[in-house]
This record gives structure tokens, sequence and C-alpha cells, in this order.
């Protein structure tokens, strides 16, 4: 279904958010993620890597395909999830983005 929509890269490779982008090549991974209370962690002397201080969702609606998001949308809830947390964008180092 993925070959019949043009979907697959023909090269068999990813090269998400470049120029040489020409579709998607299947990868897997597995992670695995610990949530605790700060105060819990700190109670148990954990190494605290992060602090989640806000979350967010959303869903527009309003775009050309299944595949393709609306950039506006996405923009608005980074900038709705960084004021509700209180945080500036310009203090972020590291951004985990996914790009097919």
């Amino acid at each position: 279904m993925l070959a019949n929509q043009n979907f697959l890269s023909p090269d068999s490779v990813c090269y998400s958010f470049d120029h040489r982008a020409n579709g998607y090549a299947s990868g897997e991974g597995v992670i695995a993620l610990v949530l605790k209370p700060i105060s819990a962690a700190i109670r148990d002397c954990d190494m605290i890597r992060a602090v989640i201080r806000s979350t967010g969702s959303n869903q527009d609606g309003h775009t050309p395909a299944l595949t393709q998001p609306s950039p506006y949308a996405q923009e608005e809830l980074i900038r709705h999830v960084y004021q509700q947390a209180n945080l500036s964008p310009e203090k972020t180092r590291f951004v985990e983005a996914h790009g097919e």
C-alpha cells in the first residue's frame, strides 16, 4: 500500500529535513522512560535528568492530507506549552523531532 502511494524511499534511506528527502524508510526502536514525582526522586536520591513542566497536544483538522500536519497549528501548540510552563523558547538547547 505504501509503495503504491509513493510513500517509500526508492533507495531505502530517510533524509528527514534534508533536500535529499525522497520518501519514508522504516525503522524500529525501543525506549523505556521512568517517570516519578520530583519529590520522590529527591527522596530516593535518583539522578534527575529532566523535569516535565508542561505538555500539550492538538489537532486542527484542516490539513491537505494525513501526512501533512499544519505548521501553524504546531507552532501555536509549541508557543502555548512554553507559555504554560513559563519558559522562553530561546533557552531550549535540544529538540526531538519526528520526520519521515
